[in-house]
């Protein structure tokens, strides 16, 4: 009983105080639910035109490659490039007769998992423990002012329909806001050069973080990840990474501590990057597959894209193509919703994590370059981009 009145008084007080700082809206508690999503007219997707993304140029990646790069960020060239890099990075400990349909036995099983542990910790080297900032550069398909007359300001409005000066190319290089089901606001920033992409996503809640970052090359046929990795709380290590080995046909994935590799099968995908190929590859009507590469699990997934929705999420109302996903053989689904106005950008995604829980993100708002499409009040009124 000591005990209590020696801290009701402190408890009650800091009580008051928030309740106060509340009221004031000086802080404010976490969404934990994403806001609704309402879908406004639904009809069949008989019209939609791919993403033309940029594709990775030879030329820049060989050149890249010869002054021998840090492996945490190189870009390969081509799949055969890639493929080589990879296993240097991984050091081909594992050969393709020892794959997962093989036992392995003693000193092999031991210096088999080393190698792949070390094929993920190297994902790690120089990586950073933030989500940075990537700038736009000027391009053909990004026109930049005259170099003697800057902007006065970025834009502050939202665009109508597609924007002007991008033409039909994807921007280059841009930020997106999310909000997730039960978890954190996540910003998203992508980056498109002649070497390659970058994208990178994560968020914070209750000085709990998580960061995901994908880097890869771009081919006629789309995206073509060389390397994933997810961190948590600032920590330099992956809590799980994934690298892709073009030449020999197999993806390293998993954690650190239980490492694991599958034969690549088909299309490859990873957390950030299934969205952009569909948009890429968005056609009425048709089906393709995707092996999408999700921490410690690879799945096989057909999806479609036959319905054309307009749905109403905090961004606005928006002209979507609602491209299904499910796993082939299974349950489990992947469902994204694709800007049709916009380069096919996902401003929805609905599926489930490994553990079975529901996974949903929705678009809060958009800018490609300095250029608004959908404001958001902290990353596009303010020009802020949530620093």
């Amino acid at each position: 009983m000591s005990a209590f009145k020696r801290w009701w008084l402190p408890l009650t007080l800091s009580l008051l105080i928030h309740i106060v700082l509340l009221a004031a809206n000086i802080i404010t508690l976490p969404d934990w639910s994403t806001p609704e999503t309402k879908v406004l007219q639904t009809k069949l997707l008989t019209k939609a035109n791919k993403a033309k993304l940029l594709q990775s140029d030879p030329v820049k990646v060989a050149a890249q490659l010869a002054v021998k790069p840090d492996p945490a960020d190189g870009m390969a060239a081509s799949e055969q490039a890639a493929s080589e890099q990879a296993a240097s990075d991984i050091g081909r400990t594992q050969h393709a007769s020892h794959r997962n349909n093989r036992p392995a036995r003693g000193q092999q099983a031991a210096s088999q998992a080393n190698g792949q542990a070390a094929s993920i910790g190297a994902l790690a080297r120089g990586a950073s423990t933030e989500v940075p900032k990537i700038k736009p550069e000027a391009s053909a398909s990004q026109p930049s002012s005259k170099p003697d007359k800057p902007a006065d300001k970025p834009a502050d409005k939202p665009s109508n329909g597609k924007l002007a000066n991008y033409g039909d190319s994807f921007p280059r290089a841009g930020t997106a806001k999310y909000q997730m089901l039960k978890g954190p606001e996540m910003t998203q920033r992508w980056e498109i050069t002649g070497e390659g992409y970058r994208i990178v996503m994560g968020g914070s809640l209750f000085n709990k973080s998580i960061r995901w970052e994908s880097r890869g090359r771009i081919g006629k046929d789309g995206i073509l990840p060389d390397k994933f990795a997810e961190y948590r709380d600032e920590k330099t290590e992956p809590k799980y990474a994934a690298a892709i080995d073009y030449a020999q046909k197999v993806i390293h994935y998993g954690s650190p501590d239980d490492p694991k590799e599958v034969a690549l099968e088909s299309d490859t995908q990873d957390l950030l990057t299934w969205g952009y190929q569909l948009a890429a590859q968005l056609e009425p009507g048709q089906s393709f597959d995707l092996q999408l590469v999700f921490r410690n699990k690879v799945y096989p997934v057909r999806f479609v894209a036959d319905r054309e929705e307009v749905i109403e999420v905090p961004a606005g109302k928006i002209r979507t193509a609602h491209v299904r996903g499910q796993v082939v053989g299974g349950s489990r689904r992947f469902d994204v919703w694709l800007d049709l106005d916009h380069f096919n950008y996902p401003v929805r995604i609905v599926g489930t994590n490994d553990e079975g829980q529901p996974v949903d993100l929705v678009l809060l708002g958009l800018k490609f370059g300095d250029q608004v499409v959908y404001q958001y009040r902290a990353m596009l009124e303010t020009g802020r981009d949530n620093k």
